[in-house]
Parts: structure tokens; sequence; C-alpha cells
């Protein structure tokens, strides 16, 4: 009998090898590697865990538990949402990349980093499951680097806090299997509390140790960078919710609230301060997100005693401008050869859904009106006004020096041309850009499109945590 953990670990990696092997067809690898990824995804709605089906004339148990060298793997229903998420991530990647191109390799690493965040998030116990973060991290080197010769720092530097944290989880994890052994000692227990929080904090890299998240950001190809960024940051919001319900002292005791509220004020501070005098997109991008992300961090801190509502919509909207924002820097990167304001100067004419992901991209990070951020942006301040409003002194002042830094991109793209000889977009790549600004806007009017899917996951996380 076939095992549904077998089938979603196999199948991305029989996509990976296809559009390995496939790789100097472009079309056809993405055509096969998509069909796959959009059959498992459906596959894992119709298939019900607990009952045995036929697939291909075997029999497939979608929940059978898999054991291997004291692991456990094991897909539930409550899977259901977050595997969907890493799918589409997935396919709307390969799909962008098809036209833009972000490496030979790309299509499939990203399957294969595709197929380790299923694992993690179906393995038990949980204190192997930033393992799995640390294999993607390294899978990563190939597709950050993308053939490329000079620095290597972006490929690098990401590799520190996931091999930096996950001993601290194995030696927790060690140190909880002792506790039956001498169970009137609390030392193991409260040392393997302080070692989860801290490797919880290492994962979550807040400031000062956003350093590699903005070197990816800004080194990496664009889609690159958003594909694991936003790959790994499910995965660690996963791994967040869990242990903190598994494990309350993660709160009471080590108080990670604390961490996450002032390294997310931090972060927006250090992002503001350093996105306003940037003259490269790359790098004001990468601010940007930072900025975003220490409104997340925020609000993780504010939701760990009550409802993570607010949180997965800021990931909701964040992952749209996110990937909008790398789209259009991707394409900015090609067609113009180059990101810096003095060479992409007077482009807004000639790659208007450019310019205009660029802008939606980066200022929906920090909650501009008609955007998908605006909403949840709007929701957070309010709560941090009845919490404290001091806050807000750091919050405001950081999105508008993130605003004045796109402005002044802004009106170099519409002054004179730099270089006339600039194509203009790839008909595709300017649809796809085309409908996430469109996405974008249409969530920034009417938010409550992201209830239902918010919901979903909400109900999953309860269901999931403290088993």
């Amino acid at each position: 009998m076939i095992s549904g953990t077998f089938l979603l670990a196999v199948v991305p990696l029989m996509a990976a090898a296809l559009t390995y092997a496939l790789r100097r067809f472009a079309t056809l690898a993405v055509a096969v590697a998509v069909t796959l990824i959009l059959a498992l995804g459906l596959f894992i709605w119709i298939a019900p865990p607990d009952l045995t089906v036929t697939l291909a004339g075997r029999s497939l148990l979608m929940g059978q538990d898999v054991t291997w060298s004291g692991m456990s793997f094991r897909f539930t229903e409550a899977l259901r949402p977050f595997l969907s998420f890493l799918y589409l991530i997935t396919v709307i990647a390969l799909i962008f990349a098809w036209r833009i191109s972000q490496g030979r390799t790309f299509f499939a690493a990203a399957l294969i980093v595709t197929s380790l965040a299923s694992l993690i998030l179906m393995v038990r116990p949980l204190t192997l499951a930033p393992l799995g973060l640390a294999f993607i991290a390294c899978i990563a080197v190939f597709i950050v680097q993308s053939g490329r010769g000079g620095s290597t720092r972006g490929a690098f530097r990401q590799l520190w806090l996931p091999l930096a944290a996950f001993p601290f989880f194995l030696t927790a994890g060690w140190l909880l299997e002792q506790i039956p052994l001498n169970p009137d000692n609390p030392a193991p227990f409260n040392l393997a509390v302080t070692l989860l929080g801290w490797g919880l904090v290492l994962l979550l890299a807040p400031t000062p140790l956003h350093g590699p998240r903005v070197t990816l950001a800004s080194e990496a190809p664009p889609l690159v960078a958003a594909f694991l960024q936003l790959i790994s940051e499910a995965v660690i919001l996963y791994l967040v919710r869990a242990f903190t319900a598994d494990f309350l002292a993660i709160i009471n005791d080590f108080n990670l609230a604390r961490f996450l509220i002032y390294g997310g004020l931090f972060s927006m501070a250090w992002g503001g301060i350093a996105a306003v005098g940037q003259r490269d997109f790359a790098p004001l991008w990468s601010y940007a997100g930072l900025v975003n992300y220490g409104n997340l961090l925020l609000a993780m801190g504010l939701g760990l005693l009550s409802s993570w509502s607010l949180v997965l919509l800021l990931f909701g909207a964040r992952t749209i401008l996110i990937l909008l924002g790398a789209m259009s820097l991707a394409s900015l990167r090609q067609q113009a050869a180059a990101t810096d304001f003095a060479r992409v100067a007077g482009l807004a004419n000639r790659l208007p859904w450019t310019v205009a992901g660029l802008l939606a991209g980066g200022l929906g990070l920090i909650g501009f009106p008609a955007t998908a951020g605006f909403a949840s942006q709007w929701t957070l301040l309010q709560q941090v006004a009845v919490r404290d409003a001091r806050w807000i002194a750091v919050m405001v002042p950081a999105a508008l020096l993130v605003a004045i830094g796109y402005l002044r991109g802004l009106a170099v793209l519409g002054g004179a041309t730099a270089n006339s000889q600039v194509r203009r977009e790839p008909v595709v790549a300017g649809w796809l850009i085309a409908l996430a600004v469109l996405a974008s806007a249409l969530l920034g009017l009417a938010p409550q499109l992201l209830t239902g899917p918010v919901s979903a996951a909400l109900a999953a996380l309860a269901t999931l945590v403290g088993r």
C-alpha cells in the first residue's frame, strides 16, 4: 500500500527530475511540472485521508503513517491549506520563470524545495522539522547563485541562520526525551524551552539578524528570492504556532512575544532608514520587505496569546505583494539589464506594467491605499494604538521613508530616457504582472476576499497544534 506521505514527497521530486532532463526545452519542462503539481494539489482535496483509494492500480492511503529512523510522517486534512499554498507559490514561480529565466536549475530546485517543505509540515517529532529548513537552505545555494560569477554573499549568507538554528532544536528534542527518566527534575524541560525559544528567534531573524534576508533579496534573481522567502516564512510561521501551542512555556517563561515585538519594531526602523537612501530598486525592494516583515513580527508578538487572524491576513497580503515586486523586478532586470536608478531612467513609457508592478508591490508592503497591504496594515495600526501607541512612532515614519525611496525611483523612471534600446516587456510576463497588480488593487478594495483562506488556515492550525 502506498502512503500519502510517499506521494507528496515523490511527485515533486519526479517533476524535478523531468524538468531537469528537459531543461533545454523550457516550455515542455514547465508544462510537465505545472501539470503534476496542479494534479497533486487537486488530489489532496479529493482523496480522504482515512479511506483507501486506488491510484494507477495500487492501493493508496493518504493518512498512513510512515516511520523512518525515529521520524514519523503523516498527511492529515488539516495540512491541505498549507500544502495548497506551497503548490500555488510553486506554480506561479514556474510559470513566470518560463518567460523570464531565473536560472536553468530553478525549475528542478524549486520542486525539490517544495517536496522538502511538504515533509517539514508532516514530520514528528516537531523538533526535527528545522532540519528540513537547513536542507532547503543548502539546495537554495544553487538557485541563488544561478551559475553567476562574482559575489556569493546572497547564496551563502542565507545558509547561516537555518544551519545555526537546527542544533538548538535537536538538543531540545534530546532533553525532552530525558524527562521521563527523571520527571521530578525540571532542569531538562526549562533548558529545552530556552533552546526552542532561541531557535525560533534565529529562524525568524529579526533585526539585527536581518542581514541574510536583505542580501538574498538584493543579490539573488528576484523570483528566486521571493520563492525562497515565502516558502521558508510559511514553514516558520507554522513552526512558531506549533511550538508555542505544544510548549506554552515558550510564551510564558521565555517570553517569545517580547522578542517578536521589539524585533519587529527594530526591523521596521532599520528598513525605513536604509530604504530612503537607496538608488537601486533591488535593495529598495528588499528593505521595503524588511519593513513589512517587521509588521508581521509585531502582529505575531501581539497574537501569540490570542488569535492569529491578523498574522495570516498580513502574510496573505505579503505573499501577493512580494510576488508582484519580484516579477516586476525580474522584468526590469531582463529588459534593462540593470535595476539601479541611473540605468533605468525614463523607462516608464516602455515598461508600463513593470513600473506599475514595482510601485504597487513596493508601496503595498507599507500599506499604501488601494493595494493588498492596506487593510491588514490599518488593522495592525488600530491594534497597536490600543496596546501601546508609542510604537506607531516607529511604524509610520518607517513606512514614510520607504515611500520616499519609491517616489524618488518613480521620478527617475518618469524622467529622461537613459537607454532608448530597451525593448518592451514580454507579452506573457507583462500580463502576469498586470494580473498581479489588479489582484492587489482588488484586495485593497475588497479585503474580505481573504477571509475564506484565512479562516481555513486558522481552523487548520487549531487542529494541527498540540498533537
